[in-house]
């Protein structure tokens, strides 16, 4: 598999809860993961993806489109220091890729059309990701001589914020990823868990809240997949800590598909997220 968990991003919808991260590895448990198609679970030699967000609602026992275009703020995406949230409005993700299926941006607009936000991606010459930008963070990936992924360096602007050691299992998944922080104190301990190839779950471990030890969970996050290979439900458990002691809280998404293309990529799609319902209309364009 991918040496980098990263999501687009993980074949999971790029959207709402919106995993462009793409069903994480959705292929055959002896299968390689060649490129980003098949990390995204995609087939053909596709070009860009297109999500646009509308309301929508649970009728007659299915997910409808109810309304126009809506926009969201409740997207999660992988990126390599695990998954994280957005916290920006967006109504329209598009996500690109090169000849090779590469993946090469993302891209996030509001309902006016202004782009929200972006992600971009560069490659060294050996194909590796070498560098991934977000807003003001960059995330540069160290590899040794045979190509096999031995840090993360997480920058804000210039400033070096995290590091990361990372360590694979014997069929080359990511298992584990130690995070010190930018005074080398030990941040988080993120284990990778794995169901016939298929990542399951990420669970991150921390220090942060001075809890004596990092057998204490900080979050995690869970996945479960179709027949297909598609991402179809997400839960994702945050316990909180306050002056009182722990408080905790759940949220999850789930997927129905609605129709597939003649190559077997799916298309429009209905989410529930945490009760609240959107319809999305998924375009594909292919090489």
């Amino acid at each position: 598999m991918k040496e980098i968990i990263r999501a687009i991003k993980k074949c999971y919808p790029i959207y709402l809860y919106a995993f462009l991260i793409f069903t994480l590895n959705a292929c055959s448990v002896d299968a390689k993961i060649e490129n980003d198609w098949e990390l995204y679970n995609l087939k053909g030699k596709v070009k860009s993806v297109t999500e646009v967000t509308y309301q929508g609602a649970y009728r007659f026992g299915k997910i409808e489109i109810a309304g126009g275009r809506v926009e969201a703020n409740n997207a999660i995406i992988y990126f390599g220091d695990g998954i994280s949230g957005i916290n920006y409005p967006f109504n329209t993700k598009k996500i690109y890729f090169d000849e090779r299926g590469k993946i090469t941006e993302e891209q996030f607009y509001n309902l006016g059309g202004t782009l929200s936000n972006n992600i971009t991606y560069q490659y060294n010459a050996a194909g590796k990701l070498h560098t991934m930008r977000r807003g003001g963070y960059r995330y540069e990936y160290k590899y040794d001589p045979k190509g096999v992924l031995l840090q993360e360096i997480i920058f804000f602007d210039t400033t070096k914020q995290y590091i990361s050691y990372v360590k694979f299992d014997e069929d080359n998944n990511l298992f584990k990823k130690i995070r010190y922080n930018d005074t080398g104190a030990l941040d988080a301990v993120i284990t990778y868990k794995y169901y016939k190839n298929r990542l399951s779950s990420i669970v991150d471990s921390a220090s942060a809240f001075h809890i004596n030890s990092l057998t204490h969970i900080r979050g995690e996050q869970n996945f479960y997949y179709n027949d297909r290979g598609d991402l179809e439900r997400y839960s994702d458990y945050n316990p909180s800590f306050s002056k009182n002691g722990i408080y905790e809280y759940n949220d999850y998404f789930t997927i129905e598909y609605k129709e597939y293309d003649k190559l077997g990529n799916y298309l429009n799609y209905g989410v529930e997220v945490d009760g609240n319902y959107y319809f999305i209309k998924r375009t594909i364009q292919y090489y």
